[in-house]
């Protein structure tokens, strides 16, 4: 018999989400703009130092750290909730 895990990980949707709400804030632009296949400075304008800044508000909305190597090289919101997914199952 399996118990209900209350502590279980996010679902890809609501990391999706999540990782939405925070770039549309970084950004001050509407949610609908941000999507999956939005590339942080393309599309979405992010410079460098705003990508430092998303990158230290993903470690605090999911309380992980990012090596900046890795950091640096998350291109799109997709690859941002991919690395997330991965990481969250992983840490289990």
């Amino acid at each position: 018999m399996t118990t209900p895990d209350t502590g279980s990980n996010p679902s890809r949707l609501e990391i999706l989400a999540r990782v939405r709400e925070i770039a549309a804030q970084r950004e001050d632009c509407p949610l609908g703009r941000v999507l999956p296949e939005s590339d942080l400075e393309h599309d979405l304008g992010m410079d460098s130092l705003a990508r430092v800044e998303f990158a230290m508000d993903i470690e605090m909305a999911f309380d992980i750290e990012l090596e900046d190597e890795l950091a640096d090289q998350i291109k799109t919101v997709g690859q941002a909730v991919e690395y997330l997914q991965m990481r969250m199952e992983a840490e289990g």
